[in-house]
């Protein structure tokens, strides 16, 4: 699946979501906002698929964000929805698995 393909399929046209980049070696990143009627979404998805194959981690949003003030940021009073939310279990799975689907359901 290309990464325009999921992203067509996770967000709505009009939900504003973020693409990030992470270069982990050189401690440089950078993000940028963007919803699937922006011009350059293409160009940009080229450009992130293009620092990927140079060491850089590259990461979508899976919430979504809302404008305040006209600018949207990445930050907890602008996200407008949850869409997904994970898990990283590391320790004691035995003992917190359980008690994740006890509080929440099996995952889907």
């Amino acid at each position: 699946m290309k990464i325009i393909d999921f992203l067509e399929k996770y967000f709505t046209k009009e939900e504003n979501f973020f693409i990030f980049s992470l270069d982990r070696k050189n401690k440089k990143g950078f993000q940028k906002s963007f919803t699937l009627n922006d011009n350059g979404l293409i160009k940009y998805l080229n450009k992130m698929e293009w620092f990927n194959k140079n060491g850089s981690d590259i990461y979508y949003s899976l919430n979504t964000f809302k404008p305040i003030e006209g600018k949207i940021r990445r930050r907890e009073e602008n996200i407008e929805n949850i869409k997904s939310f994970y898990f990283d279990i590391d320790k004691d799975t035995e003992i917190i698995y359980p008690k994740i689907i006890e509080y929440f359901g099996t995952p889907t």
